[in-house]
Order: structure tokens, then C-alpha cells, then sequence
């Protein structure tokens, strides 16, 4: 199982390059360049920012899975949703 960060994949400022080596290189195959185009985001300013009281109960419900899921995926993994928070 390859698990990476979305970050990971963000174009690079100068090139506009995707870093896809450490990808290809678990999967066995060539490495491929990709230059990004138009950006693309998976937020929308067309919806509300989410409630504090919402926040706080999905905080409250996944907390217990992030911990274990960094415990699992190392120190490099070390609370990677701070925006959450």
C-alpha cells in the first residue's frame, strides 16, 4: 500500500511540475512528467464555512481513528490535519 499526502502532489511554484517519482517508483513503472495546467481545488467558496459545533463532534468521532492512523503511518504522520483542530 502506497499512502501519501495530498500536499505531496501539489505543482511545484517554479516548474509547475508533479512530483510523481516516489509513485511510479512503488509501482514499478517509468517515471512520467506532468506540468499543471489550470489549478484545480476541491473547496468551494459557494458553501459556508463549517460550524464550530460541527467541527467539534467530527473532532470528537475520528480523533480516536487519526491517532491510531498515525501511530500506524509513523512520525512523518504526526498530526497532519492541524487545520481540523
Amino acid at each position: 500500500i502506497f499512502i501519501t499526502t495530498s500536499e505531496s502532489l501539489l505543482p511545484d511554484k517554479k516548474t509547475h511540475a508533479i512530483n510523481l517519482k516516489p509513485i511510479t517508483d512503488f509501482i514499478g513503472i517509468d517515471e512520467i512528467e506532468i506540468i499543471a495546467g489550470k489549478k484545480i481545488h476541491a473547496t468551494s467558496s459557494h458553501f459556508d464555512p463549517m460550524k464550530d459545533e460541527t467541527r467539534q463532534k467530527l473532532n470528537k468521532i475520528f480523533d480516536p481513528f487519526n491517532k491510531d492512523l498515525e501511530r500506524l503511518l509513523g512520525d512523518k504522520w504526526k498530526d497532519p490535519w492541524p487545520y481540523s483542530r
